[in-house]
């Protein structure tokens, strides 16, 4: 007796609704779809009980011709595709043709739409997978579609959903994605009758984010706008200030299409490297349009993942950029602002936001050092060079509210030194508000540039040592050092094979002079090791140090130049001399960058009188 049976279609259909309705937020994420590549202007979502009791999602796009609105509901029913080479060059969001097909297995589904120019409408209600009604029905024109009692006959499924709270925050996520894949729709958002979200739908990108993240996310941003090798790369980059502890707040999007990537995600990592704190994930919309014919979009059963035919050429796309929307003058940071409710690693930070408890502290710790007398411009306090922390972009908004749009930073030379503070921090006032160096953080982040700029003209500055040394790798690392000697000896080492699997060291590069020959090298290989892997294997994706890049350094490098900046760098709990300060305040009058240290701690903080007046009780 034969044990394989053909499934009827009914039960066909309730399996594939497993892979493609997971829960009320893929619903809703598939009509949208639907909605965009109708050409809708406007998408009205409505849901109840998180989407399981109700889902209604309302367009204004092309509508659907009578026939056409009841083979929709066939499975694999589709409109754009035709045969499996069209999988290649498929731009719509929608193309599999389950979708329709699924919902109904699962729930009661009402569809009404009429066509545009036509003078009636259709009504077609499905319940179960069997149709209950289908006839002529008053519309207005584009598409209307009703999901009603989600998994009413599937209670297996049904048990695995969230309380109605958690299922409507995964709606909210689904419709955010839209709108910002699409700015030029606007989209509104109902729960149970009351208004969730709303985007105007104006084509403009901050717009968007103002109306879903306000003002600080439109505020606190830099524009993306990268072309590489026929990848153009747009969106929008957020600085430290609004930079989280998970990766919600990372969008990305692949010819329109919201999507997860391995390699596109390490990239950004890459990037933010050395502007933001270990376990900090940066605010990031990132919209990537590349030939269809290069990306694989029928990888994952929701089209949440997508495979690239060539990593290499997407990461250093990705990662050049973001470190060119990002590698900009940057405003000082209020003392106490975190980004982030759960910051709790930066101790200058964790006073719950209350910068007067970061004043408390300066003023009553022991070890206030004062120098009298100190300029941090020498006779010229009044310089006009270039400023240090050059000119905002856009308002700062909450972060301090003090400075407006194209208002300048004030300049290191134009405050007074007021001495160190714990041997770590330099303090200095200006027109009402103190502010505070890491002493460590700052000449790391000058060394940095200056490395990466020696870098890139080639004249890496090398110390040759009085007897070459010998480093005997581990066997299996021997192969990576032979591809990577060009880069190695570029940053500054003069290291070639010698022998068998040893290589010979003959110089270092001059920042790290005092460092151990053998751990400089091993850790300057470690640096490359650490980007130059498989981005298959949850890695990173080998890069060339040319291109479009031009001055901007390879992922693997900056892990590199960072670390010898890092160890080159003015230590903490070091008392300087006065000269010391003088010199590395006027290299940051000088800098116009990043106001982080390359591992991503501010270097800069401020607090104004207020806070101080504040703390005296001077005023409320």
């Amino acid at each position: 007796m034969s044990k394989i049976i053909l499934l009827d279609e009914n039960t066909a259909n309730k399996i594939a609704a497993g892979e493609v309705v997971e829960r009320p937020a893929s619903i809703v994420k598939e009509l949208l779809e639907n909605s965009l590549d109708a050409g809708a202007s406007v998408i009205d979502i409505e849901i109840k009980g998180g989407g399981i009791e109700y889902i209604r999602v309302t367009d204004n796009g092309s509508g659907i011709a009578q026939d056409d609105a009841e083979a929709a509901f066939e499975r694999h029913s589709t409109s754009k595709i035709r045969c499996a080479e069209d999988l290649e060059t498929v731009m719509t969001m929608g193309f599999r043709g389950e979708a329709l097909a699924s919902i109904a297995a699962v729930s009661d589904i009402e569809l009404v739409t009429r066509q545009r120019g036509f003078d009636g409408g259709y009504r077609i209600n499905i319940r179960g997978g069997s149709t209950v009604f289908a006839g002529a029905a008053g519309s207005s024109e584009g598409t209307s579609v009703t999901v009603r009692e989600l998994f009413y006959n599937t209670p297996a499924r049904y048990k695995f959903l969230k309380k109605d709270a958690y299922e409507a925050g995964a709606v909210v996520e689904a419709v955010i994605s839209a709108a910002l894949s699409s700015v030029s729709v606007s989209f509104r958002l109902r729960n149970n009758g009351a208004q969730v979200l709303f985007t105007p739908g104006n084509g403009d990108l901050r717009s968007t984010l103002y109306s879903l993240f306000g003002k600080e996310a439109a505020t606190l941003s830099d524009d993306i706008s990268h072309v590489y090798e026929g990848i153009e790369i747009g969106g929008i980059a957020g600085r430290p200030e609004i930079a989280r502890s998970t990766r919600r707040n990372q969008y990305i999007f692949v010819n329109g299409r919201p999507i997860r990537n391995k390699t596109v995600t390490a990239a950004i990592d890459e990037a933010y490297r050395t502007i933001l704190m270990t376990k900090k994930y940066a605010f990031i919309v990132l919209k990537l349009e590349i030939s269809p014919s290069f990306v694989d979009v029928n990888v994952h059963p929701a089209k949440a993942e997508v495979r690239f035919s060539e990593n290499g050429k997407i990461f250093e796309a990705v990662y050049a950029a973001i470190v060119k929307a990002v590698n900009k003058a940057q405003d000082i940071r209020a003392a106490g602002r975190t980004g982030d409710a759960e910051d709790s690693e930066n101790p200058a930070l964790k006073y719950n936001g209350s910068a007067g408890a970061v004043a408390e502290d300066i003023l009553t710790q022991p070890g206030f050092t004062i120098y009298s007398g100190l300029s941090a411009a020498g006779n010229d306090a009044g310089s006009t060079e270039k400023a240090c922390f050059g000119s905002l972009d856009h308002n700062t908004s909450a972060v301090d509210g003090a400075i407006e749009a194209g208002a300048k930073r004030p300049r290191i030379s134009e405050m007074r030194v007021i001495g160190q503070l714990f041997a770590t921090f330099i303090l200095l006032e200006y027109v009402e508000t103190a502010y505070m160096i890491d002493q460590h953080a700052a000449h790391e982040r000058l060394l940095y540039e200056k490395l990466r700029k020696e870098y890139a003209s080639d004249a890496m500055s090398s110390q040759m040592l009085l007897e070459p040394v010998t480093y005997d790798p581990p066997v299996k690392d021997s192969g990576f050092i032979d591809e990577k000697l060009d880069i190695l000896n570029k940053a500054g080492f003069a290291a070639e094979h010698f022998g068998n699997n040893s290589y010979i060291i003959r110089s270092v590069p001059s920042a790290i002079a005092g460092e151990d020959p053998d751990n400089a090298f091993r850790d300057a290989v470690d640096a490359l090791r650490g980007v130059f892997r498989d981005p298959d294997n949850n890695g990173y994706a080998e890069n060339s140090q040319t291109g479009e890049m031009g001055t901007e350094i390879a992922a693997g490098t900056d892990l590199l130049l960072y670390g010898m900046a890092c160890k080159a760098a003015i230590k903490g709990n070091r008392l300087l001399h006065p000269d010391e300060i003088l010199h590395l305040l006027k290299d940051l009058d000088d800098y116009d960058g990043p106001l982080t240290c390359p591992h991503g701690r501010p270097l800069i903080m401020k607090a104004d009188k207020k806070t101080f007046e504040k703390l005296f009780k001077r005023i409320l």
